[in-house]
């Protein structure tokens, strides 16, 4: 038998909680050819120390740092070396004897490329031992054998749809595998779905029916909480399209198995799968062949297998429930059994066939009744139309006889468990659901979408147990505040007040009116304060959550409809539409109305007029103009009532809003739910069934209108459809955790009576005066609070220049800021317009002062560039420097003085905060990207003037001889060969098509060449070969190759070299760093875009270059080529750079070399 090597890839994100469980169970296994690779995927809690310890304790354990988030959950064969490779999640643990099963298998059929497994699954916490497995037991991942393609099971997109597939995804690391990644706000989030659909493509699959795996389903997973079906639909579409490219052999998956499935689904929830010696088990009343036979052997190849044994020496008993036993047939194999301990299952896979519903009977329950007659604990379960009995292992010392009861009063004691009713309730919560805003009833009484959503999560709460209240913010008490679990407030401008109250809230944002108005918007400033104070806060969508300032506050949850409520009726006649809303431009009534009348079809608009009387005589002379050709009847505001019966009497709802983002609105769900069609606006691009998207351009809305027309009943039946999944109970599913998580974190704030005098005393205002509130962390914000009425005058001044950047006068309870986010040597001041004295003055003194910069780039060359120009701030300014970067541990010996934070830490606690990121000429930055090099940028941006080119300090903490001993990837006699004569570094590769050096062969011949100079070449690149499509890159085939390695081995490496040969990459910037002599190609940015001290620039001014530093750069694109894209012009920039050049280039490097040594 093959011993293959395991690559095991767990990637790792605020995993504190649950990794050393998991380690537990790796170190458990019995076969130890294995390696785990750990990447922390920018995690803000204490995973990276216990990854540190994990790797400590056990040398095939290393660490590896992904570029950017999610790129090993994407791809975890990235990192890997063995042949084989499994994925872990974090939170999850594998069970005894799972490494050796998989080596097992993937002997038995070599043909295979992927294995899977069954998994148990379980809320929140995993047993941790046989005897206590059935606690917190959610289900069984039941796989189906219907597909006969993965594609073919996810075209199916059952509700189940866990089916297609089970946990534990093993495959073959094959050459130049790579997964497509997709961002967060993607549809996608289904890493295991691309992988199965993908690797199917390569070979075959296996589905393994034995337990080898323990999941588990909690809140705290962003992927169980984001999991979105319409991801791995949008998945499906693209596979089907690119399989016309190509022919694939069906099935694609081995069906050994198949036919013993009820077998081995009998045994997923024994202890027989936590034992780590083999055990005799017997097969009880299993019809089966003896081809059958052979394949139970073949899978449960660990113990020893017999069929109808009933001996002592047996540990397990699994008994077959099949459509013809009885109560008595069963009672007679229960009668053989042996006086000894051992654990009985007994498990049908087919319990609606045993109902007989003409004679009111089930088979089931009478063969239950006989099982647990005796008063045995029993755990008995049912799930997808099986049913299992588990007796726990006991001496059974007789067989009783079996008498049917009869009497209803006979409870038998066991243990029940039926995952399809609902779990057992927490304790029901007292919800306070805080009102403040506009003033309307709730219920309102005529209209008031925020009060209709308050009303209906009143509603559903209450309907559930549920305590719930509603109170003006000015009235809730301090008795509420110690009696509640839950304050839920609607309102972004109030966060002050709740504040100032101590109420421990929850926000949520119901519209997405902020993003309309953009980042310099009040909206937005008093948004992400209310957010900044909450315990968390709800959005519609998720697309907002990176938005605004404070995404670790951030949950998603959409708008509901109360389908029961709003339901279609039969009163179409004539086709008639309606347009329902606010009445000002933002609804677009009179876009509908000028659509209605190119139609010709009579339209009804539902809704008040516009608060802008400027609008209203716009739409009333459009109203007019249109009257003439079609019926336009104007309602106003209707109550719920009349309005359901408005929308039945319709065809087609019109809604060209300009603020529709993300999800639809109230409206729009209410006239779905109806099975209205909606033509509306969506500025994100989504797919709703029943929705068309349209433009506010009238054309496009009649277009739009007409297709809908043509294929009306679709369109209808899939506007209910969507309705009907967003009812308001399928809403509050998931509103309830939230609840639950809001009280779990109440006791984190100060409530009660005693904290909040020390909070109110600790922030009272000086008596009598008014207080001037100045915030400085993003920009400079100033309001004013108090009892002295008053204007004042306020002004935003650069102190070097004295010039005023903003200036504005605001009353007191009012605010005024500046919107510019790079630095300057502010100066703020309050005038009273009254006396013209200053009030209020702020000189900008960063002494001392905890300051946060932030960089917003993965590459470590630009960590690189900026690092050095930060440090220099921080000795200016003599301030406490915070520093978040993507290559902390790399910096962090060289830069003793600053503290590192990782990325999205949620870190808060500094004076003022600059982001470096590559702006153009704007309120991000005063300089413009194109025009300055990468430290001139950071400079810029965090106000270094005359800044001078300074090298990044970088602790080299390898050796060579020790980076090649640890990565053991090279042969010794390559190894030794590399020690006889000095050698060069060279990096080919990039992050995009139009850094590389685009000279066919170029890199050969440079190899060859600097080989005729005595030196041995090595590359240094991360992969032996990257690209996308045709441009796929490969390492020159003479040198020697250093690739797959963690960043300190190379940087060994590289410190070792005579110099180094790059591209405009992070490869030639590290080699700056390490002061080297850089031999630097690129056509792509011009020659002072990087470094100059140390660098032999080679760059063709005679062909197109330097479009970096002429267009807006579009990293998506591999092939970016702004001027000559897909023409013979492309990439001349490099593909003009001769062989030649570098070789004069490489001779100067020798000879200023060869000169310093002398």
């Amino acid at each position: 038998m093959k011993s293959f090597k395991l690559s095991l890839v767990t990637s790792c994100y605020n995993a504190e909680t649950y990794l050393e469980e998991l380690a537990g169970s790796v170190f458990y296994q019995n076969y130890d050819h294995w390696e785990w690779i750990l990447a922390d995927d920018f995690s803000v809690d204490n995973t990276r120390s216990i990854m540190e310890k994990l790797k400590r304790k056990d040398n095939r354990i290393r660490i590896v740092e992904p570029k950017h988030k999610k790129e090993i959950w994407w791809n975890p064969q990235i990192p890997a070396i063995g042949d084989i490779v499994c994925h872990l999640d974090a939170d999850d643990v594998i069970l005894p004897g799972t490494f050796e099963k998989i080596i097992h298998y993937f002997n038995l059929f070599p043909e295979a490329v992927l294995l899977h497994f069954n998994a148990n699954k379980y809320h929140n916490v995993l047993p941790n031992n046989s005897k206590n497995l059935f606690d917190n037991f959610k289900d069984n991942v039941y796989m189906t054998r219907d597909n006969n393609s993965f594609l073919e099971g996810f075209e199916k997109l059952w509700p189940q749809r866990s089916n297609i597939f089970g946990y534990l995804r093993i495959f073959k690391n094959l050459p130049a595998l790579r997964f497509s990644e997709h961002e967060d706000g993607d549809a996608c989030l289904s890493n295991d779905g691309q992988w199965l659909l993908n690797l199917e493509r390569y070979g075959k699959w296996l589905t393994i029916p034995r337990t080898t795996y323990l999941a588990r389903e909690h809140g705290e997973s962003e992927n169980f909480r984001n999991w979105n079906p319409r991801g791995e639909a949008q998945l499906v579409i693209n596979e089907k399209e690119e399989r016309k490219n190509f022919i694939l052999e069906y099935p694609r998956n081995i069906k050994y198995f198949d036919d013993i499935y009820d077998l081995a689904e009998s045994t997923y929830l024994s202890k027989l799968n936590y034992e780590i010696e083999r055990k005799h088990i017997s097969f009880l009343n299993f019809d089966y062949t003896q081809e059958q036979i052979s394949k139970v052997k073949h899978l449960f190849f660990d113990h020893d297998i017999v069929f109808d044994k009933h001996s002592k020496n047996i540990s397990y008993f699994f008994v077959k429930i099949n459509l013809e036993d009885t109560p008595e047939t069963i009672s007679s194999v229960i009668s053989k059994l042996p006086v000894a301990n051992y654990e009985i299952s007994f498990f049908s896979d087919n319990t609606h066939l045993h109902e007989n519903n003409r004679k009111q009977s089930n088979n089931i329950e009478d063969i239950k009744e006989v099982i647990t007659s005796e008063g045995q604990t029993v755990f008995w379960y049912a799930q997808d139309n099986r049913i299992q009995f588990i007796l726990d292992s006991q001496r059974i010392t007789e067989v009783p006889e079996i008498i049917l009861s009869t009497q209803s009063d006979r409870v038998p004691h066991i243990h029940v468990y039926d995952p399809q009713e609902k779990e057992k309730e927490e304790d029901n919560l007292k919800i306070m659901q805080v009102h403040v805003g506009c003033g309307l009833d709730i219920p309102p009484k005529g209209y008031g979408g925020l009060e209709e959503v308050i009303y209906q999560y009143m509603r559903v709460a209450t309907n559930r147990g549920h305590e719930v209240n509603l109170k003006w913010l000015d009235e809730i008490t301090q008795s509420d505040l110690e009696k509640y679990d839950v304050f839920h407030n609607h309102t972004g401008g109030f966060y002050d007040l709740l504040k100032d109250r101590c109420i421990p809230y929850i926000f949520t944002m119901h519209d997405a009116f902020v993003k309309i108005h953009g980042k310099n918007s009040h909206y937005y400033m008093t948004n992400n304060e209310t957010i900044k104070n909450s315990l968390f806060s709800l959005i519609p969508t998720e697309d907002m959550i990176d938005f605004f300032l404070y995404p670790e506050k951030l949950r998603r949850l959409h708008h509901g409809v109360d389908t029961n409520y709003f339901f279609p009726q039969e009163n179409k006649k004539d086709i008639q539409l309606i347009c329902v809303g606010g009445g000002d431009d933002r609804k677009g009534f009179h876009l509908a109305v000028q659509a209605a009348k190119k139609l010709g079809f009579p339209i009804t608009i539902v809704g008040p007029d516009s608060i802008h009387e400027d609008y209203n005589k716009i739409f009333y002379d459009i109203v007019e103009d249109c009257k003439q050709y079609v019926n336009v009847e104007l309602v106003g505001n209707v109550d719920k009532e009349k309005l359901r019966n408005l929308l039945n009497e319709h065809h087609v709802m019109i809604h060209p809003a300009s603020i529709e983002t993300g999800q639809p609105c109230l409206a729009v769900l209410e006239a779905m739910a109806c099975g209205l069609p909606v033509v509306g606006t969506m500025q994100d691009d989504i797919h709703v069934k029943g929705l068309t998207i349209c433009t506010r351009d009238v054309d496009v809305i009649v277009e739009k209108v007409k297709e809908v027309l043509d294929n009306y009943d679709e369109h209808s039946k899939n506007a209910r459809e969507f309705a009907k999944e967003r009812d308001w109970e399928n809403i509050f599913d998931e509103l309830e955790k939230y609840y639950y998580e809001a009280k779990d974190l109440k006791h984190t704030k100060p409530f009660d009576m005693e904290d909040r005098l020390m909070f109110a005393y600790q922030n009272t205002s000086i008596q009598g005066k008014n207080v001037f509130d100045l915030n400085m962390q993003k920009n400079p914000y100033l309001s004013i609070k108090g009892p002295i009425p008053g204007t004042y005058r306020v002004k935003f001044i650069d102190k070097d220049t004295n010039f005023i950047h903003y200036s504005n006068e605001i009353a007191t309870g009012g605010w005024a800021a500046c919107g510019i986010d790079y630095y300057v040597n502010w100066r703020v001041e309050a005038i009273n317009t009254e006396t013209e004295k200053i009030e209020f003055e702020y000189e900008q003194d960063f002494r001392n002062k905890n300051i946060f910069v932030w960089f917003d780039s993965i590459a470590l060359g630009d960590t690189l560039a900026w690092m050095p120009v930060v440090e220099e701030f921080r000795k200016k300014h003599n301030c406490k420097m915070y520093c978040s970067t993507f290559w902390n541990e790399y910096l962090i010996d060289s830069y003793p003085e600053t503290t590192f934070i990782t990325p999205e830490s949620g870190f808060n606690d500094f004076v003022s905060s600059y982001r470096i990121g590559f702006f153009e000429a704007s309120p991000q930055s005063p300089v413009d990207m194109k025009e300055v090099s990468l430290q001139g940028l950071c400079a810029g941006i965090i106000g270094i003037k005359d800044f001078k080119e300074t090298r990044c300090k970088i602790k080299v903490k390898e050796t060579e001889k020790n980076s090649l001993q640890e990565t053991q990837l090279i042969k010794r006699e390559i190894d030794k060969s590399l020690w006889e004569k000095p050698y060069v570094c060279i990096g080919t590769q990039a992050t995009a098509q139009a850094k590389y050096w685009n000279y066919p062969g170029g890199w050969d011949k440079v190899v060859d060449f600097l080989s005729e100079k005595e030196y041995n070449v090595v590359c240094i690149d991360k992969y032996h070969s990257f690209g996308q499509g045709e441009y796929f890159n490969v390492a020159p085939k003479n040198a020697i190759g250093r690739h797959e390695r963690t960043l300190d081995q190379t940087i060994a490496t590289l410190n070792g070299a005579e110099f180094f040969i790059g591209l405009g990459s992070g490869l030639s910037w590290l080699a700056w760093a390490l002061n080297k002599y850089v031999i630097l190609i690129s056509g792509f940015s011009n020659p002072n875009s990087e470094f100059s001290s140390k660098c032999f620039r080679i760059h063709n001014d005679a062909v197109c270059n330097s479009c970096y530093n002429r267009h807006k750069f579009d990293p998506s694109d591999w092939i970016w080529c702004p001027d000559h894209q897909n023409t013979d012009r492309m990439f001349e920039c490099t593909k003009n750079i001769t062989p030649k050049k570098v070789y004069d280039a490489i001779e100067e490097v020798i000879k200023t070399i060869d000169k310093n040594d002398n």
